[in-house]
């Protein structure tokens, strides 16, 4: 069976009784099966800093927020998966990343074994999960001080939807949560977080992401000599057109043609400067976060602004930088997405100067 380690959806949570439970369940069978698992024990071990940082700035209900678990489906044991987990939510949506491996090694590399690097899964080396273990390991470097915090564990029944597997509700009671015996080894237990009778019902829709589309961003605002002059050539040739004229439409879009051609190949300059727009939380300290990546991958670098967006909760950060090696544009990416929390990045052709509309 293969394990989702990527999630993307809008999750929302009710408080419902006994009896709705039972009437929700009725109905909602009708669309959706039981999960193949059934009913069982979800524990989670989450992680903060000695002063509560992550929970703090959960409570606080940001735009954007991050938090890191351990989680397992039994009682585990030195050599039973776990999940390791970051967890992020932004503008209402909420993005998790995993990679399985052992207990024990999980523990170990959580409790100080990052400092010698991300941690390489022999078992399941593949591209996603380097991806993921490198923003997993910047997260503990970033911190630095994270440590298991709190232990909390549930009863869960879910569902999906016959039509849609990513649409998901599940149904959690018997919620125990302590600060004492942070380990999956150890038997659930705690104090009870609600009270008899009740359940957590958490409906899950899948998020649809059009990645080839996120990239790059168009403007309306033309900036360049060709933008325009392929503009008025549009222009022309319609007003050409709509007077009934199409012999000389004809000819002036086959003249004007050439003229751009014959422009463009004179004034190619094959610049290859780049321009780089990156997004950054606002706890996270943008000076000097990137240097040591423009190092490895640009021979030029430059931030040209800063700008705040959603009420001052997030930096977008604008870089002219030229790349050492075109072929290095993904990695270069995948290495500055582990440092932004998966914010928007994207790398754009250099524009003349225009004002953003």
């Amino acid at each position: 069976m293969t394990v989702q380690k990527v999630f993307a959806r809008s999750e929302v949570k009710y408080l419902v009784s006994d009896k709705q439970r039972e009437l929700i369940e009725h109905e909602m069978l009708r669309w959706m099966r039981p999960d193949e698992f059934g009913r069982s024990t979800v524990r989670s071990l989450y992680y903060d800093t000695p002063d509560h940082l992550l929970i703090r700035r959960s409570l606080a209900a940001p735009v954007y927020k991050e938090k890191l678990r351990l989680r397992s489906y039994k009682q585990a044991d030195e050599t039973s998966p776990v999940y390791a987990e970051i967890k992020k939510k932004f503008d209402g949506v909420v993005y998790k990343r995993r990679c399985r491996m052992t207990n024990a090694a999980a523990e170990a590399y959580l409790s100080g074994g990052w400092q010698d690097g991300p941690y390489k899964n022999e078992q399941e080396d593949n591209t996603l999960d380097a991806q993921v273990m490198k923003e997993l390991h910047f997260m503990l470097s970033r911190y630095k001080t994270l440590a298991p915090a709190a232990f909390v564990s549930c009863e869960r029944e879910a569902f999906y939807a016959v039509d849609d597997h990513e649409f998901r509700i599940t149904f959690d009671d018997n919620i125990l949560g302590r600060d004492t015996d942070l380990s999956l080894t150890e038997c659930i237990g705690g104090l009870k977080l609600l009270p008899d009778g009740q359940s957590l019902m958490e409906i899950k829709a899948g998020v649809a992401v059009a990645g080839a589309f996120s990239l790059v961003r168009f403007r309306s605002a033309p900036g360049s000599a060709k933008e325009i002059g392929t503009l008025f050539l549009a222009m022309g040739a319609g007003l050409i057109t709509g007077m009934g004229y199409l012999t000389y439409a004809v000819l002036f879009t086959l003249v004007m043609a050439g003229f751009m051609y014959l422009f463009d190949q004179l004034t190619d300059k094959k610049d290859a400067s780049r321009e780089l727009v990156v997004v950054v939380p606002e706890d996270l300290d943008y000076t000097g976060i990137f240097d040591d990546l423009f190092e490895r991958y640009t021979s030029e670098h430059r931030l040209t602004s800063v700008k705040t967006s959603n009420m001052g909760s997030l930096f977008k950060l604008r870089y002219m930088v030229k790349l050492k090696n075109e072929r290095d544009e993904k990695s270069f990416i995948d290495d500055l997405r582990c440092r932004n929390g998966n914010l928007e990045i994207a790398i754009m052709e250099k524009e003349e100067s225009c004002n953003e509309l």
